[in-house]
């Protein structure tokens, strides 16, 4: 039987045919894992995405909740109100591969993530998810989210069902699809509304509905039921 060298013994033809299996059995199984992790990677975008936000990178999930600070008037007196520059809240939607912001604007919307930040303050964002998630639990949730789509946004935030806040949509599509209340509601006269009396006035028809309920996106941004997947404030 003729004999090679390897590490300055002797080896046969057998010892070396054994290595070649070895070598070809680890390539196969690299590539299998290769293959594994590229139909993975086509799969994880329906569920999940990365962007870069700020030089980090963010991962977004359906049924996040993420918030913002909108500029001008509505956004100014929201703020001064609640005491928060977070004002604006919306939840997050993939759609084809899409990543979307199911938010309460001038009606409830899908709006691309990207703009949606951009629109922002500054683009400051945060990015917050339910501690209980699962994929079934948050089917639910955007199923039941969804079905606001179209519906005009809520001048008076009321906690009726025709016309929808942006707060009131998160605080719903959890309570509906997932019976989980974020946080309590609260009443107007809970809030810093003294010396905003008539800016209130303007938007319910000249009433001050002091005990009307109603939730604000700093009370879900503060929620225990949440934890923080990044933020900017």
């Amino acid at each position: 039987m003729n004999k090679g060298l390897l590490n300055g013994k002797p080896v046969s033809k057998v010892t070396l045919k054994q290595i070649g299996r070895n070598i070809i059995g680890l390539l196969i199984t690299l590539f299998v894992m290769l293959s594994i992790l590229y139909v993975v990677s086509l799969i994880l975008p329906k569920k999940q995405q990365s962007i870069a936000q700020k030089g980090t990178d963010v991962t977004f999930r359906d049924g996040d909740i993420i918030f913002q600070e909108i500029s001008g008037e509505l956004g100014g007196e929201i703020s001064a109100i609640t005491g928060s520059p977070i004002n604006h809240c919306g939840l997050i939607f993939f759609k084809e591969g899409e990543l979307l912001v199911l938010e309460a604007a001038d009606q409830v919307k899908l709006t691309p993530l990207k703009e949606w930040i951009f629109n922002g303050v500054d683009k400051k964002i945060a990015l917050l998810r339910y501690k209980m998630a699962n994929d079934n639990l948050i089917s639910t949730v955007l199923i039941e989210a969804e079905k606001f789509r179209g519906n005009p946004y809520d001048y008076q935030y009321s906690m009726d069902d025709e016309n929808i806040y942006c707060s009131e949509l998160v605080y719903k599509a959890y309570k509906n699809g997932a019976g989980v209340k974020l946080c309590p509601l609260k009443k107007l006269r809970d809030l810093d509304y003294k010396g905003h009396e008539e800016f209130i006035k303007k938007l319910t028809n000249g009433k001050l509905p002091l005990d009307r309920e109603i939730i604000t996106p700093v009370d879900i941004y503060k929620s225990e039921k949440l934890y923080v997947i990044y933020n900017d404030f």
